[in-house]
C-alpha cells in the first residue's frame, strides 16, 4: 500500500510538473505573439506616418487625395502665368494646429526646371464651391514666397515662411500664383476629382488676368500641422498690401548718386498712412525690344519685411558690369545681377501681388541717361514728361526727402521771383516776390505732395498737396504763385480754388487767382508764412455747427447755439418768421474769428408774435461769404419746444455723390417734409415721406444734378423740425 502510494505521489508530483510547464510555454507563446504583433503595428505606424498623428513631437501629417491622375495643378510651367484656388473641407483636415508644412505630389516633368516664383496664400471659408469669376488675395494671408522644389517624382514639399492657425471649425481655401516664363518640361501633379473645389486659370505674357475657370480638378495635398499644447507667439505685425496709391516710386537715378555709375538706385515711398508688407511687392525691369514690344531685361526682384508711413525704401541697382555699389549709397535692397541696368529707354513696373501699382515710364513715354524725381504722387508714373522732373545727378537724395521737395533755404528777391521746388517740364513749385518793407529773407520750403493736410478742417475737402513755409521774418507784402496738379484737386471745382494758411491751430482764408492752364493760384498782400493749403472757397468750413435751439421763458425767446471750430468767423445773424417762409432780421452776435474749442453763444428776442416761430441762424465771415443752417421752432402759446421729436441717426455717405440715405426715429407716423438747402438758405429740393412708427429709412436721389459743394438736409413733422445735417456733394 505504501509503496502504491509513493507511486501516485511521483506521478502527481509529475503531471503538477507537466501543468505548470504548459502554462509557462503557453504564455511564452502569447507573450511572442504579442512581440511580434507590437513590431508589425509599430512598423506599419511608421509606413503610414502620413495619415496617423506623431504626438511626441506634438504634430500631424494631414494627407487629401487619392487619385494617381495629373496635370499642371497647382503650379503651371505650360505658360508663363497661372492661378489656382482650392478648397479643402474642415471634415477633411480634422486637425487644430499651425499649419507649418505642405507638400504637393509630382507626378510627373524634367527635373532640372525650376519654379522660381511661387506665392501661396491661405485663409478660412464658409465657401464649400467655386464659381466662375474673379480671384482677389483680400482676405487671404500670404503663407509662402518662393522657389517651389521640383525634385524626382513624389512629394515636394515646402516650409511655410508665415505658420498659418487653422481653427478646425472652418474650410481652408488656397490661393497658388505662379509668374514664370513658360517651359516645354512642366511638371505635372496629382489630383483627385471634388466637385467645383478648384478654379484656374494660366496665360502667356505679362498682362494681369484675374478671372478664373471651375474645374472639379483638386490637388492631391500633404499638410504638417504643429499641434503642441503650448501655442507658438504671434507672428509680429507685417502691415497690409499696398495697392495703387500706397506705394510709388518716388525716384530712380540712371546716372547713380553722386554720379557714380555704381550707384544706380531706385527709391520707393510710402504714401499711405499705414504699414506696408513688402513681402507682396516686386520690381520688374523692361526696354523695348527690336519690333517696338515690351521685353524684360533679368530676374524679377522680390522684397522683404515692411514699410513704415512716411518712409522711403532704396534698392541699388546691379548694372552691366556688376559692380557692387560705393559706401556712399545706403540701400535697403539689391537687384538681381543679370541684365538689370537703369539706362535709356528702360523701365519698371512695381506691383502689389499681381498688380502693377507704379511706374517709371513706358513703353511710349521712354526715359533717357539721368536722374529723375518724382513731381506727380498721384499719376501712374508713366508718363515721364509729366510725372517726374530731371535733376542734377550730382544732388540726388536716396532715402531723404527729394530735392524738388525740399528746396535749399534761399532769401526771397524783391525784385524778381525767386523759384523754390520743382515740377514736371521746368515748372517750379512755388514763386515768391517781396513787395513790401519787411521781407521774409532767408526761406524755406517744403512741398508735400499727394497728401491733404492733416489739420484740414472737419468735414471738408482740401486738394492733395501742401506747401511748409519758414521764413526768416513775418512779411507785410509778398505776392506768392502756388502750383499744383490736375491729380490733386481731390474732386474739388478748380475755378473755385482759394489758398489757405494754417497757424494758431486753425485755418485762415487768403484768396488768390486761379490760373486753370498753368494750374497755378496767384495770392498777394501776404503777411504770415506757415503751412498752406488749398481748398474751394466754401470748402474750408467757416464754422462746425453743434447745436441750435430755441425756447420761451414765458417772456422772451432764448436762442442758444454751440460751435465746435470756427474759420475767419465773423458774425451770426438771427432771423424770425411767422410762417417758415418769409423772414426778417432780429439781430447779430459777433463770432470768435478763428477757433477750435467749442464755444457757446446767447442771444434773446422779445417778440409780441404767439403760436409758432421759426428762427434761422446765418453766418458770415470775413470775406463777405455767409451759410444759413436750418430753422428751429418754438410754441411760444404753451412754452413747450418743438424740435426734438425727429431724431436723425446716420446720414451716409456723406460726402456723396448722387444719392444718400437718412437713418431717423419717431414716434409719430404722420407724414415728414424733407427739405435740401444750399448755404445760400434756397430750398433746392423738396420731398413729403410717410414714416412708421420708430426708425425709418429715406433715400435722397439727385434727379437735379445739384453742383457741388455743401447742402444742409432737414426733415419737419407738423410743426417740429430735426437738427438739419450737413452734407457735402462731390
Amino acid at each position: 500500500m505504501k509503496t502504491d502510494q509513493k507511486i501516485n505521489q511521483k506521478n502527481s508530483t509529475k503531471l503538477k510538473l507537466s501543468t505548470t510547464l504548459v502554462k509557462y510555454v503557453a504564455l511564452a507563446t502569447v507573450i511572442s505573439a504579442l512581440v511580434i504583433i507590437i513590431v508589425f503595428l509599430m512598423n506599419n505606424l511608421i509606413s503610414n506616418k502620413d495619415a496617423v498623428a506623431d504626438n511626441t513631437k506634438g504634430t500631424s501629417l494631414v494627407t487629401i487625395g487619392t487619385s494617381t491622375s495629373s496635370k499642371q495643378v497647382p503650379i503651371s510651367r505650360k505658360k508663363d502665368n497661372s492661378v489656382y484656388e482650392v478648397i479643402y473641407l474642415q471634415s477633411e483636415i480634422a486637425t487644430l494646429g499651425d499649419i507649418t508644412q505642405l507638400a504637393f505630389y509630382k507626378a510627373s516633368g524634367n527635373n532640372s526646371q525650376t519654379i522660381s516664383n511661387v506665392k501661396i496664400y491661405l485663409k478660412h471659408t464658409t465657401t464649400t464651391q467655386f464659381n466662375n469669376g474673379n480671384y482677389s488675395v483680400s482676405g487671404y494671408t500670404l503663407a509662402y514666397s518662393g522657389a517651389f522644389p521640383n525634385s524626382s517624382t513624389g512629394w515636394n514639399e515646402i516650409t511655410l515662411n508665415n505658420a498659418f492657425t487653422y481653427n478646425n471649425t472652418a474650410n481652408l481655401q488656397m490661393l497658388v500664383i505662379n509668374d514664370q516664363s513658360k517651359t516645354n518640361q512642366y511638371p505635372k501633379y496629382r489630383y483627385t476629382n471634388a466637385s467645383k473645389k478648384a478654379r484656374f486659370k494660366e496665360w502667356d505674357g505679362s498682362s494681369n488676368q484675374t478671372n478664373l475657370k471651375k474645374t472639379s480638378s483638386r490637388t492631391n495635398i500633404k499638410l504638417v500641422i504643429s499641434t503642441s499644447s503650448t501655442p507658438p507667439p504671434p507672428p509680429p505685425q507685417t502691415g497690409i498690401a499696398p495697392v495703387k496709391g500706397d506705394l510709388i516710386i518716388s525716384e530712380f537715378a540712371s546716372k547713380g548718386h553722386l554720379g557714380v555709375d555704381n550707384n544706380e538706385f531706385i527709391e520707393l515711398y510710402n504714401l499711405s498712412e499705414s504699414t506696408l508688407d513688402l513681402s507682396h511687392v516686386s520690381l520688374a525691369l523692361f526696354d523695348k525690344d527690336r519690333k517696338g514690344k515690351k521685353k524684360q531685361k533679368g530676374d524679377t526682384l522680390y522684397l522683404t519685411g515692411t514699410l513704415l508711413p512716411d518712409s522711403f525704401y532704396v534698392i541699388a541697382v546691379r548694372n552691366k558690369s556688376n559692380k557692387q555699389p560705393t559706401s556712399a549709397l545706403s540701400y535697403d535692397a539689391q537687384s538681381p545681377a543679370d541684365k538689370w541696368e537703369l539706362k535709356k529707354k528702360s523701365f519698371v513696373e512695381l506691383r502689389s501681388d499681381t498688380t502693377i501699382i507704379d511706374y517709371t515710364g513706358s513703353l511710349f513715354s521712354e526715359s533717357q541717361n539721368v536722374n529723375y524725381e518724382r513731381t506727380d504722387y498721384l499719376e501712374g508714373g508713366d508718363n515721364i514728361g509729366a510725372d517726374w522732373a530731371v535733376v542734377n545727378y550730382l544732388l540726388s537724395s536716396p532715402g531723404k526727402e527729394n530735392i524738388s521737395d525740399a528746396p535749399q533755404i534761399t532769401s526771397v528777391s524783391t525784385t524778381a521771383f525767386t523759384e523754390f521746388g520743382s515740377e514736371s517740364n521746368n515748372k517750379s513749385s512755388i514763386k515768391m516776390k517781396s513787395k513790401g518793407s519787411v521781407h521774409p529773407g532767408n526761406t524755406k520750403v517744403k512741398i508735400k505732395r499727394g497728401k491733404e493736410h492733416k489739420h484740414k478742417p472737419s468735414g471738408s475737402t482740401m486738394i492733395k498737396r501742401y506747401v511748409e513755409i519758414d521764413p526768416s521774418n513775418q512779411p507785410d507784402n509778398v505776392e506768392m504763385v502756388y502750383h499744383y496738379n490736375e491729380s490733386e484737386l481731390n474732386g474739388l471745382n478748380e475755378s473755385a480754388l482759394k489758398l489757405y494758411s494754417y497757424y494758431n491751430n486753425a485755418w485762415h482764408y487768403q484768396g488768390g487767382v486761379v490760373d486753370a492752364v498753368n494750374n497755378t493760384i496767384t495770392c498777394d498782400m501776404i503777411n504770415h508764412f506757415s503751412d498752406w493749403g488749398a481748398g474751394e472757397a466754401s470748402g474750408a468750413l467757416p464754422i462746425e455747427l453743434l447745436s441750435f435751439d430755441a425756447y420761451y421763458n414765458g417772456k422772451t425767446i432764448d436762442l442758444s447755439w454751440s460751435t465746435a471750430s470756427e474759420i475767419n468767423n465773423d458774425y451770426f445773424t438771427i432771423e424770425r418768421s411767422k410762417d417758415a417762409k418769409n423772414y426778417e432780421v432780429v439781430g447779430t452776435v459777433i463770432g470768435a474769428g478763428n477757433s477750435n474749442i467749442t464755444l457757446n453763444y446767447n442771444y434773446k428776442d422779445e417778440t409780441s408774435l404767439t403760436g409758432t416761430v421759426y428762427y434761422k441762424l446765418k453766418q458770415t465771415d470775413f470775406n463777405g461769404k455767409f451759410e444759413y443752417f436750418p430753422p428751429v421752432a418754438v410754441n411760444i402759446a404753451d412754452n413747450s419746444s418743438v424740435q426734438s421729436k425727429i431724431n436723425i441717426s446716420v446720414v451716409s455717405p456723406n460726402p456723396f455723390n448722387n444719392e444718400f440715405s437718412v437713418e431717423f426715429e419717431t414716434p409719430n407716423p404722420e407724414p415728414i417734409i424733407v427739405y435740401l438747402y444750399n448755404m445760400r438758405g434756397q430750398m433746392v429740393y423738396k420731398d413729403i415721406y410717410s414714416p412708421t412708427e420708430g426708425k425709418n429709412r429715406y433715400t435722397y436721389n439727385d434727379n437735379k444734378n445739384l453742383p457741388a459743394g455743401y447742402y444742409v438736409i432737414a426733415m419737419k413733422q407738423k410743426d417740429t423740425w430735426a437738427k438739419g445735417i450737413k452734407l457735402l456733394k462731390r
